[in-house]
């Protein structure tokens, strides 16, 4: 017979086990998400959330993507207008706007209350610095955008140039090789013009971060609160890819960025004429069915600096209106969990997890040719990473940058020049009331 202090040590502990483990209760509740991409993943998954939460529903908003800020200009104007989804995707880039708007939930204290069971701690560093802003956590990461180096194996041996995999191995791979595998890989027919390029890449993206960091440059302060754009190291990155461009005619553009030095897109893929292309591992999915042999390598080190690689995380949030919070959460957890995201990374090729325990079967599943060394070689690589620059006011800085770069990469404009009134306008900018 249990005795009746026994009796009450049980009732005790029983209680404080209800109130320390976070419960959805039995009633019906409807939550909403919205997002712009991998509709298809979702529409799996959110029946099988159904089915692990049969009290939660989850009503499902496919929104309109047409860019960054246009999306982010929807998720606001929702916001406003008080209909915001409870649960939403958010871009990286327009993330820490929203985040400043106060339009999201906190997730500090949910995070610390199921540490253990969610595994926080599993998420890499640098996906951990890019959930939080101004010190507060506000999304979860799913995956991971890196830049990598893209390179056509055929090219480089009939080229007669070291697989770069093979360099990296041996340390061999770096700002150097690169550089000099560009100039060697580029190709012209009689007249002069390019039939192969030595690198393609896209600026207004992350393909100026590479050589302005690789140089010590930096597009910002730390804090935000100054452009650094026009110093001398940022100027070299800059001068640098121009000299490949317009000296070397080695490096080019997609075509839709209407510069001179542009290569056709998507067609450049499809005849493998190239030799590098940097740009988001998720473009190994383009590769899939091609007759020739490609290969990814990371961003070796710069000439100045090491970290190199410009790494990027889209985020699942709350919204700061949901009356839903525990069911949100509860949805959160689900489509950010170690399962779901290995069965992301089957669906859909080239996305990277931000979950260290991941990045093995991430190899297993995308990366035969790198091997055992292949999960180190990424991780050397993360290492190496920055966040690609996150600011409230990014929109209008991207398009400062959009209006400033232009002339250099047309050739019209000295870089130094032209990086200096960059400089001033995004000073100019900073220095507004927020």
């Amino acid at each position: 017979m249990i005795s009746s202090a026994a009796r009450m040590v049980l009732a005790v502990g029983l209680a404080a086990i209800l109130l320390a483990t976070p419960v959805v209760g039995a009633e019906q509740v409807e939550i909403s998400f919205a997002t712009w991409q991998l509709h298809d993943w979702y529409e799996e998954i959110i029946p099988e959330f159904h089915e692990a939460y049969p009290n939660i529903r989850v009503e499902y908003r496919p929104m309109h993507w047409g860019g960054w800020t246009n999306y982010t200009e929807q998720i606001v104007t929702q916001f406003v207008g008080g209909v915001a989804a409870d649960v939403m995707n958010l871009p990286a880039l327009g993330f820490p706007s929203v985040a400043g708007q106060g339009i999201l939930m906190p997730l500090d204290e949910l995070i610390d209350r199921d540490r253990v069971e969610f595994d926080f701690a599993d998420f890499l560093p640098v996906a951990q610095e890019a959930m939080r802003w101004d010190g507060r956590t506000y999304g979860i990461t799913q995956n991971m955008g890196i830049w990598m180096a893209h390179f056509n194996e055929d090219k480089f041996a009939e080229g007669g140039l070291s697989n770069p995999v093979q360099l990296a191995r041996g340390g061999a791979w770096t700002w150097d090789a690169m550089i000099d595998s560009t100039k060697r890989l580029a190709r012209f027919d009689n007249s002069g013009e390019n039939t192969q390029w030595g690198m393609i890449t896209y600026p207004e993206d992350a393909g100026i971060y590479p050589f302005v960091w690789g140089h010590g440059g930096r597009l910002l302060s730390e804090d935000g609160t100054e452009s650094l754009i026009g110093e001398p190291e940022a100027v070299a990155g800059i001068a640098q890819i121009q000299e490949l461009m317009y000296r070397d005619r080695a490096l080019a553009f997609p075509w839709f960025t209407g510069v001179p030095q542009r290569a056709p897109w998507p067609e450049s893929i499809n005849s493998g004429s190239f030799g590098l292309l940097l740009w988001w591992a998720t473009l190994t999915a383009s590769f899939e069915g091609l007759q020739w042999e490609s290969d990814e390598v990371p961003i070796p080190p710069g000439p100045n600096d090491p970290n190199t690689v410009p790494v990027q995380f889209n985020m699942i949030s709350m919204s700061a209106q949901t009356q839903k919070r525990e069911a949100a959460w509860e949805f959160v957890k689900f489509i950010t969990g170690k399962e779901q995201n290995a069965g992301m990374m089957a669906l859909s090729p080239g996305r990277v997890p931000s979950r260290a325990s991941l990045l093995p079967e991430y190899f297993d599943l995308q990366r035969r040719e790198w091997s055992q060394e292949g999960t180190q070689l990424l991780l050397n690589s993360i290492n190496r990473a920055r966040l690609v620059p996150q600011h409230q006011e990014f929109g209008r800085i991207n398009d400062l940058n959009r209006r400033h770069l232009r002339p250099i990469w047309t050739n019209d404009e000295d870089p130094n020049i032209a990086l200096q009134e960059l400089d001033r306008q995004i000073d100019l900018l900073l220095a507004q009331p927020q």
